[in-house]
């Protein structure tokens, strides 16, 4: 009896640790999303209207489908890809600077925008 039940709590928790985004940190990943929510929302967020959220209409333009447009919603977003984008920046999205999005905050936000990433 105190076998298998050892049995099952070792299989509970390895299924845990496997979910996406139960491996990283969930504070971070709040602040991730507190990141997000201040540099990259007004851009990629969902768009009310056809106007709004310019940087989730060009992904929408750009995918037709084949991936989520909204940024929240991708499960294959690299960090070192987030990272190059955010200090880099690409087409009409601008760079931004460390005195801007933090290294802390930047780990942050990949934190936040893998959550999703399978394993």
């Amino acid at each position: 009896m105190r076998k298998s039940n050892a049995v099952l709590l070792a299989t509970l928790f390895s299924v845990c640790i496997s979910a996406p985004g139960y491996g990283q940190d969930r504070e971070l990943i709040g602040q991730g999303s507190q990141v997000f929510d201040t540099w990259c929302r007004a851009c990629h967020g969902e768009p009310a209207n056809p106007n709004d959220m310019i940087g989730t209409q060009r992904l929408q333009e750009r995918y037709q489908g084949v991936m989520p447009a909204k940024l929240e919603d991708r499960t294959n977003l690299a960090p070192i890809f987030i990272e190059t984008i955010v200090r880099s920046g690409i087409s009409l999205m601008p760079f931004f600077r460390k005195t801007e999005v933090s290294d802390v905050d930047l780990e942050a936000l990949k934190a936040y925008l893998t959550r999703n990433n399978p394993n």
